[in-house]
């Protein structure tokens, strides 16, 4: 039996949080509501915005909730914690319904220049080679849309990837514990890494082989919640352990 590993890609395999500011940013100019009042006539994030955004990036995780953070960043309304920020997200959840498609369509502008688009994203070196030399037993599951982490990838290392299907109607959970079943596998043989705990520790929960990736977007407390839910938690000099110990554990 040949286990299956899936990545996450936002925190995990490239550090594209100052794109998701560009994209997000752009996007929220062009529909009503506070950061559109605030920033309207100030084309670019000043650097207190990307400093207020970056230190919160982890809040964040699927596009839509972008348009959340930055609201509450134009009007100074920020929570103290990730379960605060989800239940502000929560109730908005109906209103923002469309602003995915509008941040898809922004980034789908911005990357045209593909240079420029991707001068302000960093590849985790370690995590991409790890990555590439799992080959096809090696597949992403991201709520970023398909397009850009193929051009991302062809950009950065020359790699086509495989992808699940994108998180969006259905939770991470729920994609990988179909992924395992249409491969005949028992949600045990799939490793599954991620940055974001809420989407981890619910994998973990149906016995999916989850782990938290520290160099990624996170907060103290979702390191805490990570810790007392069970999941473990790798530091990117682990990962290829990590993987190899995976591999022997199924093979076993």
């Amino acid at each position: 039996m040949k286990p299956l590993y899936v990545f996450d890609f936002d925190g995990v395999l490239f550090d594209t949080a100052r794109e998701c500011l560009a994209v997000a940013y752009a996007a929220s100019r062009k529909r009503p509501g506070p950061a559109a009042e605030r920033w309207r006539d100030v084309a670019s994030p000043t650097p207190e915005l990307a400093t207020a955004f970056l230190a919160h990036r982890h809040w964040v995780g699927p596009p839509w909730q972008y348009a959340v953070l930055l609201d509450l960043l134009a009007t100074e309304q920020l929570p103290s914690t990730t379960e605060q920020f989800l239940a502000i997200a929560n109730a908005r959840k109906a209103e923002l319904a469309s602003f995915t498609d509008l941040y898809f369509a922004t980034r789908g502008e911005l990357s045209e220049d593909v240079a420029t688009w991707c001068s302000v994203i960093e590849p985790f070196a370690d995590a991409v080679q790890a990555f590439r030399k799992l080959g096809g037993d090696a597949v992403i599951l991201s709520t970023r849309d398909d397009r850009s982490i193929q051009r991302i990838l062809g950009h950065f290392a020359g790699i086509t990837p495989t992808l699940l299907p994108r998180s969006g109607t259905k939770e991470k959970w729920q994609i990988l514990v179909e992924a395992a079943e249409a491969r005949g596998l028992p949600a045990s043989a799939v490793f599954f890494l991620d940055d974001y705990a809420h989407h981890a520790l619910p994998a973990l929960k149906r016995g999916i082989s989850a782990h938290l990736a520290l160099w990624g977007y996170l907060g103290a407390d979702d390191v805490h919640n990570a810790k007392a839910g069970g999941l473990p938690c790798l530091q990117l000099t682990d990962l290829e352990r990590a993987l190899a110990r995976h591999a022997e554990e199924i093979a076993s």
